[in-house]
């Protein structure tokens, strides 16, 4: 009998830059996947460096021609704190999929998670407030 794995869709954060604007596309984990792959239609607002052209072969069919791309991502947070990583990314057109993440790019994506996790739990979340007198002074206190 043969076992199949659900595939898993998570919401990432993507630029082309530091100075770019971001967006949010899912993502579809394939842990069998040896490149990330960013549909060409997601990317329309984008000035993008490409760096070079890569062949994939996919599972039956022609080989496709797609464009090489570094991109900055980072785990989808409410609050967008996010920690990126590069990743190096095939463009294509018409894909069925926003985006395909390997487990590599996953793995990652995991340990940005974690990190920032752990540097929210560290966080100072007292409160402070000032106090302006009405000698002219300002007196700060933290509230319990």
């Amino acid at each position: 009998m043969l076992s199949s794995s659900a595939a898993v869709n998570i919401d990432v954060t993507v630029r082309c830059s530091e100075d770019s604007p971001d967006i949010t596309v899912r993502a579809l984990s394939d842990t069998a996947a040896q490149v990330s792959i960013i549909k060409a239609e997601s990317l329309y607002w984008a000035e993008i460096e490409v760096m070079g052209k890569m062949r994939m072969q996919p599972f039956c069919g022609n080989a496709v021609e797609a464009d090489w791309i570094t991109l900055q991502i980072s785990p989808f947070t409410e609050d967008h704190d996010n920690t990126y990583i590069t990743v190096d990314c095939a463009v294509v057109s018409n894909c069925n999929e926003n985006m395909i993440l390997t487990a590599d790019v996953l793995s990652r994506m995991a340990q940005c998670e974690q990190a920032l996790k752990i540097s929210s739990n560290n966080v100072d979340r007292s409160v402070y407030t000032s106090v302006h007198l009405s000698n002219g002074r300002t007196e700060t206190g933290k509230l319990s």
